[in-house]
Formats: C-alpha cells, sequence, structure tokens
C-alpha cells in the first residue's frame, strides 16, 4: 500500500538522522525522493481507478492517440473498443468478435476436384487427388495478431499444421470493390497455416504418391467478410492457397477451401457463418456464375467481367428475383 509507506516517511528520516551532517543530508534527500516516487505512484493508481480496466480487445478502436503505439494487424492504436453507440469500421468490429467470439471450428476441404471448381489451374489439380476433409480444427484468435490451431480429441484428422498460425483483417480498396461489386465497407479476413510435415497419400502406383501439402510450406486462408446484424457475414469461399514456382517467380494457386468456419461444435455438423455450404441450389447457382466468368477469358478479360459482374448483381438482387428472395439474397452476398 503506497498510502502506509509515504506515512511512515517522517519516521524512516528520523531514525536515519546522524551527527554526521553529509550523511545526514544525503539520506534526507534519498528519503524525499522516495517519498515523491511514491507520490507519483498514488496519483497513477488514482487516475487507473478513475479510468476503469481497459478491455482485452484495446488494440482495436480507430480513436487512438498520437503516441499510441500502432497495431501490427490492423494499424489502430492501443485504446478501449469503443461503446455500442460509436460507429466503427466494418475490419474492427470483425476482429473483435474473431477475438471475443471465440475459439472457432474450421474444417478444409482440399483436393483436385476442390480447386478445380474454384477456378484453379495449379499443381494439385494435374496431380488428380481426391477430395479430403482436414479437421476439425479449433481455432482462437489472439489480439496481438497470432492465432493457436488445435485438434479436437478423437474428431481431428490429417493434422499436419502447426499449433500457431496468424491472421489479418484489411479494408478492400475503392477499385476492387467496384472489379468485384462487393458492398461497401466490405473487408478482407487472412488466414496463415505453417505445414509442419507433409501430408501424401499413395497413388496409383505403389512407388507413387499424391502430396497434397508439402512440409514447411505456409497455406494462406483468404476470404471477404462484412459485419451486419450484429455477427460476421463471409462473402465468397473461404479460398486455400499454396505458393508455387512458375517461371521464377511466386505464384499462389488455390488448392481448396475452409468449408466450416463457426463457433459452435457438433459432430457431423456442416454450420458454417454462411450456412450455404449444404445448400445444393445455391451452389448450383454458383457454379453457373463461376462458368460465364471463365467464359469470358480473353483478350480483354478483365473489361468483359466487370461487365459480366454488374450484369449479374442486377439480375440476382433481391429485389428482382421475387420467386426465390431467399436465394437471391445469398447468391448477392457471395
Amino acid at each position: 500500500q503506497f498510502s502506509d509507506i509515504f506515512d511512515c516517511m517522517p519516521l524512516m528520516m528520523a531514525c536515519t538522522s546522524s551527527v554526521c551532517k553529509p550523511c545526514d543530508l544525503a539520506r534526507r534527500r534519498l528519503c524525499m525522493r522516495v517519498a515523491g516516487f511514491v507520490t507519483c505512484l498514488m496519483l497513477i493508481e488514482g487516475l487507473c481507478c478513475k479510468c476503469g480496466k481497459v478491455s482485452d480487445a484495446s488494440f482495436m478502436s480507430p480513436r487512438a492517440c498520437k503516441g499510441s503505439r500502432p497495431h501490427r494487424t490492423l494499424g489502430t492504436g492501443r485504446r478501449a473498443v469503443p461503446r455500442g453507440g460509436t460507429r466503427t469500421s466494418v475490419p474492427i468490429r470483425v476482429a473483435t468478435d474473431l477475438v471475443q467470439e471465440g475459439p472457432w471450428f474450421i474444417e478444409m476441404l482440399i483436393g483436385s476436384e476442390e480447386a478445380r471448381r474454384l477456378g484453379s489451374n495449379g499443381r494439385i489439380v494435374a496431380l488428380d487427388a481426391p477430395d479430403i476433409t482436414f479437421g476439425p480444427f479449433k481455432l482462437t484468435f489472439k489480439r496481438n495478431g497470432a492465432a493457436t490451431l488445435e485438434e479436437i480429441v478423437d474428431e481431428s484428422v490429417n493434422m499436419c499444421f502447426g499449433d500457431t498460425a496468424s491472421w489479418r483483417l484489411g479494408k478492400v480498396s475503392d477499385e476492387e470493390l467496384r472489379e468485384t461489386g462487393l458492398p461497401p465497407g466490405s473487408a478482407f479476413l487472412e488466414l496463415r497455416f505453417v505445414s509442419k510435415e507433409r501430408f501424401s497419400v499413395p497413388g496409383d502406383m505403389p512407388w507413387e504418391w499424391k502430396t497434397y501439402i508439402p512440409a514447411g510450406d505456409i497455406v494462406t486462408a483468404t476470404t471477404y467478410v462484412q459485419h451486419e446484424g450484429g455477427r460476421i457475414r463471409r462473402m465468397g469461399a473461404f479460398a486455400l492457397t499454396l505458393p508455387e514456382e512458375e517461371w521464377f517467380t511466386k505464384t499462389y494457386k488455390v488448392i481448396g477451401r475452409i468449408s466450416r468456419f463457426s463457433t459452435k461444435f457438433v459432430v457431423g455438423s456442416e454450420d458454417d457463418i454462411d450456412d450455404t455450404v449444404s445448400d445444393p441450389e445455391f451452389q448450383d447457382a454458383i457454379r453457373q456464375i463461376e462458368n460465364a466468368l471463365r467464359d469470358v477469358s480473353g483478350g480483354d478479360s478483365k473489361k468483359a467481367k466487370q461487365q459480366l459482374l454488374r450484369k449479374l448483381v442486377v439480375e440476382w438482387h433481391p429485389d428482382k428475383q421475387l420467386e426465390n428472395p431467399e436465394l437471391a439474397g445469398k447468391v448477392f452476398r457471395w
């Protein structure tokens, strides 16, 4: 207790008095410095009690002071999360939910067919490897941009990743919003997992092995997110990519997707923050759109894709699809 120490200062000065005047003066100066230091600590303690405790998610506030240290994930300062009445950006609200509502349960679907469906032309497509589920795993987000990936006892399969992961959130640029047709305020979420060991399955020949994920590679998962109705909403596939060398340059090729991303863990459940994975009608509509976008590839493919996306946005708007507005809403968000 600082107050007890402060009350004892006169007694300490009296007990340390000496016949030697220089020594006595030195002791008195030392005691006065200690008293000044204790007084400062008492003032700081009083201010802390008045202001209250800092939230565990304090790094997420956009209203950071100039002297605050930038956060390496979001670039914001370390202050308490704003109250409910304060408007905050989509990345900050999504980051708050990811940290506070965890842990999250994820599953990954990786294979040639899934990668081909997502438009990949990488190594795994040529491998002709069957689609395999990795997980479920428990993913816990930390406020410093790190995350932990853990196995679930008697449930997790094909665990080849390390227990340390990382995550990053960012705002989608205006140019990208125009190209993709995403709603304003959208953000992107990026997860990174490190493969601690190679994952392979036997091939057609006894000596042949089909490698899904090489050892030591970083698997990156990326998706677009929004925040509506007090919850996170994912838009589009949660694509998984691996770096590949192509003409002396590193490119990222899709190998699959995160097929489940939820705060609930139920054995055999397909629950997801989108709840569209198990919807065959939605999957058929998305497959048709993906095929149409693939067909317009050519010399002026970027402009043609932009025109087609504008047409699709109008076509699948819930106000236009009166026969099936629920399906239209899912496709429109995608």
